[in-house]
């Protein structure tokens, strides 16, 4: 699974190099928070991300985009952040990498940067130590300008065993040119 992993990292590498050689239009990083309802456990949580956008988002309305995310739901009993417990509380926390697809669908003026997006990500998920699962994370959301947006989506991750997450996010994003 560490070659798996390893060369899911390598590829995507070597995609943002070529993205970037090919453009010269800036990429973009956006940071992402909110709230998220995991289903199998039924509490709530919060989930946050780093993105980065290849370049040409901007221009042609769609685009890759590589996710750095981290979600968090808390034990049923203890407090909040009980994270690194050594399982004595029943808190989910999660590491996941993935790559996307995001396409803009502009509305109103030109320049007033609003648009409607979908964007489908998939990729992998460390759902505890040892155990890699597959993740997949529609993402529907609106840019209110060129920086702020709001999103709701799902997030799923499947691994070996019988930790699995089905989370339903609602959040907002600052996206911001490098």
């Amino acid at each position: 699974m560490k070659k798996s992993v390893t060369g899911l990292f390598l590829a995507v590498c070597l995609m943002m190099a070529l993205t970037v050689s090919a453009q010269q239009q800036r990429s973009q990083l956006a940071i992402g928070l909110g709230p998220n309802l995991n289903f199998d456990p039924g509490r709530v949580g919060i989930s946050g991300y780093v993105k980065w956008y290849a370049p040409g988002l901007d221009m042609d309305h769609k685009g890759l985009v590589l996710t750095a995310k981290a979600t968090h739901t808390p034990p049923s009993e203890g407090g909040f952040f009980k994270v690194f417990d050594g399982g004595k509380y029943d808190n989910i926390t999660t590491g996941h990498l993935l790559i996307g697809y995001r396409f803009d669908f502009p509305y109103g003026l030109p320049t007033a940067g609003k648009v409607f997006y979908l964007e489908p990500s998939v990729g992998a998920g460390l759902l505890e130590p040892g155990n890699v699962g597959f993740s997949f994370s529609p993402q529907l959301g609106l840019a209110f300008d060129a920086n702020w947006e709001g999103f709701l989506s799902y997030h799923g991750s499947w691994g070996s065993d019988s930790r699995n997450i089905n989370l339903l996010e609602l959040g907002a994003a600052y996206r911001f040119k490098l």
